[in-house]
């Protein structure tokens, strides 16, 4: 298991990506209209094109590229519109997408290759000067993009001819080609954004593929294929309705009466649809988890002693009763966000909970004049946030909870307007670039924001290592600080995944929640 971990950095570093040239010959082509426009071909020897599926999740605030989150939070959408530059397989190892490589010799000055002859839906081309464009937005910090941190220490972003982009780093990075794997790949047609930078947001362009016919804010996306896209016969479904339901346990009631057809699986849902064989679950207990979330640069959080006591106060039990539903068999908490087989893995160092402990920081606590009176940032719909107020008051605190629609949610989460937070960090194929966007302190995010030197220190480290050793050993230095610090309260593993109807196939989707659902096929 840990050989399989640690190939996932293989491509990168010294002969970073040299695969991608050799894997972007390997696609498929043909396909054939039936009348009324429903694909009715299938691939060759593959999966049946034509269909469609409805998939439920939460609104975001705007399909902009710029206002997207990871997974359900938006990158769920960006994927099928704008596709990515580079992709990730099921072991973690880059492979192409929209670019064909990306090479580096000494991991400062990469090169990327695209795809020649792809298209924007508005029929623009998808050429080096639009990736540019869209980078150079992305890290421009006037657009607060919470991604931007992966690209903005790039010098220099130019298009050396058509299909060529080059960017030269401050500092050797081995890992900068992995948030084009994820939202820092999602590119837009600059004509469009040009054209009406306000109204984009709701009628995007991209290169995907799927387009965006009709979008009802907080109600449903409909997307239908589009027929210039470069991987033909993909996508094989017709169209994916997109359909606006927060409540986790309505979405699995909506899934169990086949009114939607797949769903984001949690620890609700799981137990919604236990033993019905219509469904089926992708994915299970991986990286990633959830967690309390403290804004550490002020009051209350700036206190060692209260982000201690929450991350003593969750009994492990009592976390798979209430949250994983009894889907965590082992209730140990050994390393997180990382599995217990992953090289990364610093073992034994997130503390065990201790409740009378962690009554008595609170109480010293309290002692010094602090105000019990503490509240939780929470999103709608989601039953941690009773459970979170229930065992912080078990150890002293009086929590209250501000429940927010996602859009609001994450806005607040992002500009740090909280002091404690509902948080949850998905599964990934690789740590970069989730850990610097939620805890370096340029990462876009940075949660908790800690302003740590130490921390940013641990996270470049790991981030810039050039070899698979040297990023491991980052991370694990990492981990030596937030386990020590409590910034990010760890209580409960991520349960991953999608529910799905058992006529829905998802092709090679890798870990975490990157669904390429122009992979998605019927049977």
């Amino acid at each position: 298991m840990k050989g399989k971990q640690a190939r996932r950095f293989a491509p990168m570093a010294a002969v970073p990506l040299l695969a991608l040239t050799v894997l972007a010959a390997c696609g498929s082509s043909g396909s054939s209209k039936a009348k009324g426009g429903t694909t009715a071909t299938t691939a060759a020897a593959g999966p049946k094109v034509g269909g469609h599926i409805t998939y439920a999740t939460a609104e975001v605030p705007s399909l902009d590229p710029l206002k997207l989150g990871e997974g359900s939070t938006g990158n769920d959408r960006g994927i099928q519109i704008y596709d990515t530059l580079l992709k990730l397989d099921a072991k973690g190892n880059i492979l192409p997408s929209m670019a064909l490589s990306m090479d580096s010799t000494d991991g400062m000055t990469w090169t990327m290759k695209l795809r020649p002859g792809v298209k924007f839906t508005d029929g623009t081309p998808y050429d080096a000067d639009a990736v540019v464009y869209n980078i150079k937005r992305q890290a421009d910090p006037a657009n607060k993009f919470a991604f931007g941190g992966n690209v903005s220490d790039a010098t220099e972003i130019t298009a050396v001819d058509p299909t060529t982009v080059k960017f030269v780093l401050k500092a050797p990075n081995g890992s900068f080609p992995l948030g084009f794997t994820t939202l820092n790949g999602l590119i837009a047609s600059p004509t469009a954004l040009k054209a009406d930078p306000t109204g984009f947001g709701n009628k995007p362009v991209g290169a995907g593929p799927f387009m965006v016919k009709e979008y009802v804010r907080d109600d449903h996306l409909e997307l239908v294929r589009n027929p210039d896209y470069w991987d033909k016969p993909k996508p094989y479904l017709d169209g994916i309705t997109v359909k606006i339901i927060q409540d986790p346990l309505v979405m699995s009631q909506a899934l169990i009466a086949n009114n939607v057809q797949a769903i984001i699986g949690t620890g609700i849902s799981l137990a919604a649809v236990k033993g019905n064989n219509d469904i089926k679950q992708i994915g299970g207990i991986d990286t990633g988890g959830e967690a309390v979330a403290i804004q550490s640069s002020k009051k209350p959080g700036n206190d060692i002693r209260f982000r201690q006591a929450i991350a003593l106060a969750f009994d492990p039990n009592v976390v798979d009763q209430v949250i994983t539903k009894g889907a965590w068999t082992d209730k140990v908490l050994l390393c997180p966000p990382f599995t217990k087989d992953s090289p990364e893995c610093l073992p034994n160092v997130w503390p065990k909970a201790d409740i009378p402990k962690a009554k008595q920081l609170i109480q010293a606590w309290l002692a010094d004049g602090n105000n019990k009176s503490v509240t939780l940032l929470a999103i709608q719909g989601n039953t941690s946030n009773e459970f979170i107020q229930q065992q912080l008051n078990a150890i002293g605190l009086d929590v209250k909870i501000n429940t927010l629609p996602t859009a609001d949610y994450v806005a607040k989460l992002n500009g740090g307007d909280f002091d404690i937070a509902w948080s949850a960090m998905t599964s990934f194929s690789s740590p970069y670039p989730k850990l610097f966007q939620y805890f370096h302190s340029k990462g876009g995010r940075a949660i908790p924001k800690a302003n740590n030197p130490d921390l940013d220190k641990a996270i470049e480290k790991a981030r810039d290592g050039l070899t698979p050793d040297a990023r491991v050993a980052g991370y694990k230095d990492f981990q030596q600080i937030m386990d020590t610090q409590y910034y990010y309260v760890w209580y409960s593993p991520y349960i991953n995944g999608l529910l799905i109807r058992n006529n829905v196939n998802v092709g090679p989707q890798a870990a975490g929640t990157n669904y390429h659902m122009a992979e998605f096929y019927l049977s």
